[in-house]
């Protein structure tokens, strides 16, 4: 930002032979001005500090308040920056040229206060004189954090379309009140427009998933999923978040098996995130044997008791009691907090496939277990009267 302060008051009226800056505070102005220029607020407040006390009340003392407020601020003395911006606001012979800058300086010392209030104030104040974006952005802010939503999203309305580069965070923003006023129907109109702008942005596509289904409307929201992984702007998550949404459409065999495909296709690494996806779905689209492969996929990968385990229960509904066996083994090998439901299905599968004495051992064990013991009793009562049709 350049600083013209000294040219825009003595190109004002309000200069006169009787109120004249001298020329000792001119020059000391004059460097001030060069120095927050070239970016150096210190030296500027030194040369400023100087001069403060033989500055004569009016022009003279609000030049230099005026430029006192300027070099704080970019010194990040923000309580100071505030004052002198005040003291300068409050001497009759301020150059109406000067209110609206000088009101964006105190609004913005006190935004970094986070005195809200005071800062939409003076930022609406300014508004007044200068309808600038960025100051109606910062007034937009301002009555965010105030809870005045409604007020924020206008200013910000106002500020998106009187500029011409219109920044993210103003969008952000804006959807952000909108959220928090409850306005659903606006908040997804300004998601699309981000998407618009960043369509590889995963957290805009969950926003507008987890939108759509608060409000019911997920058909959009899939087809424009689809689209953009027919046009290969999905990410490796986003396509996880595509399954997820057909899934909560009630279709979840077309999320399974389109995972299935992306894992074949390569374009979907099999991890545990995934695999454990791709499992769920299938359970919920009751395809057991497909389930059962993408758990034993998950455990192999992971290597955890749990995965053994959950494949294994999923082999005891199929009666494949083989696997059952072996997924009990692998689960128990891997280890597990309470290994005694692994023991359990070990025991009945053992049982089905003839081995009695690992169902002996397996099922023994399990004979005192508060919550095991009733099935492991009935499975040793089945193994002694030899009855082959118990279940």
């Amino acid at each position: 930002m350049k600083f013209w302060l000294l040219a825009w008051l003595l190109a004002a009226a309000s200069v006169t032979a009787a109120d004249t800056v001298s020329p000792q505070v001119f020059s000391a102005l004059k460097a001030a001005e060069e120095a927050l220029n070239a970016n150096r607020p210190a030296d500027s407040l030194n040369r400023l500090e100087a001069v403060k006390a033989n500055a004569k009340p009016g022009t003279e003392q609000a030049l230099v308040a005026a430029y006192l407020a300027y070099a704080y601020l970019a010194l990040g003395r923000h309580a100071e920056a505030a004052e002198a911006a005040q003291a300068a606001l409050k001497t009759a012979s301020l150059a109406e040229e000067l209110r609206p800058k000088l009101l964006l300086v105190l609004g913005q010392a006190q935004l970094k206060r986070e005195r809200f209030a005071e800062a939409a104030q003076a930022l609406e104040q300014a508004l007044v004189e200068n309808q600038d974006p960025e100051m109606m952005y910062l007034a937009a802010y301002a009555s965010y954090r105030l809870g005045q939503f409604d007020r924020a999203a206008l200013l910000l309305r106002r500020a998106i379309a009187a500029s011409r580069t219109a920044k993210e965070e103003w969008y952000r923003l804006l959807l952000t009140c909108y959220l928090e006023g409850k306005d659903y129907a606006e908040a997804e109109r300004i998601i699309q427009q981000l998407i618009a702008r960043q369509p590889q942005n995963r957290e805009l596509w969950q926003q507008w998933l987890a939108l759509s289904l608060k409000r019911g409307h997920t058909q959009p929201a899939l087809a424009a999923m689809v689209l953009a992984w027919y046009a290969g702007q999905l990410s490796q998550e986003q396509l996880l978040d595509l399954a997820r949404l057909y899934a909560a459409l009630g279709i979840p065999e077309k999320a399974a098996r389109l995972i299935a495909a992306w894992h074949r296709q390569k374009r979907l690494p099999e991890t545990q995130d995934s695999l454990r996806l791709e499992a769920e779905l299938w359970l919920a689209a009751r395809e057991r044997r497909q389930a059962l492969a993408g758990l034993e996929r998950l455990a192999s990968l992971s290597g955890r008791g749990g995965d053994f385990l959950a494949a294994a229960r999923i082999a005891a509904e199929l009666e494949a009691w083989q696997d059952t066996a072996r997924l009990a083994r692998q689960a128990l090998k891997a280890g597990l907090s309470e290994p005694g439901e692994a023991q359990l299905w070990l025991g009945i599968a053992a049982y089905h496939l003839g081995d009695s004495t690992t169902a002996e051992t397996s099922l023994t064990q399990l004979q005192s277990s508060r919550r095991l013991g009733p099935y492991a009793r009935h499975w040793l009562g089945c193994l002694k009267t030899k009855r082959r049709t118990c279940r």
